[in-house]
């Protein structure tokens, strides 16, 4: 193998990691989101939609260019919902 390869695969290998990494943040970052709308949906059904707002908004806020089932179900949610003030 040449040190050219060599450094490639250096280059190919931390990419990969870095990937891998992204993913699993992202899935933790959705496993939040699914709890928050858990959470908002159980807070809707106990008439505390001021609560539910605060519980889902922030968290869905962390969310940009992504489209997922769940951020679909979280933007709908969050229209429904009265706006604080």
């Amino acid at each position: 193998m040449s040190e050219h390869s060599i450094f490639v695969f250096i280059i190919l290998s931390q990419e990969t990691k870095s990937f891998h990494l992204d993913a699993d943040l992202h899935a933790n970052d959705l496993e939040h989101l699914r709890s928050a709308l858990s959470l908002a949906r159980l807070q809707t059904k106990q008439h505390r939609q001021s609560e539910a707002r605060k519980s889902l908004a922030p968290v869905y806020g962390q969310f940009r260019g992504f489209k997922t089932v769940d951020l679909h179900e979280a933007k709908a949610m969050l229209e429904a919902l009265p706006t604080l003030t």
